[in-house]
């Protein structure tokens, strides 16, 4: 990840030309919140799933 991501783009894509190296694609893209948290906590997230809620059971026989 980098800030000002249009600027870097552009200087490597000119550095690319100067080493007459022509990319055949190339993108931009914002990061994923995915991303984000990735970034700021070392990990990725877990999908965990919630135990199921037992019932109470009625009044004593």
């Amino acid at each position: 990840p980098v800030t000002n991501g249009s600027t870097a783009l552009i200087q490597a894509l000119r550095a690319l030309d100067e080493a007459s190296i022509h990319p055949l694609d190339i993108a931009l893209k914002r990061p994923s919140l995915d991303d984000v948290f990735l970034s700021l906590t070392g990990h990725v997230a877990e999908e965990t799933v919630a135990e199921p809620v037992k019932k109470a059971r009625g009044g004593r026989k």
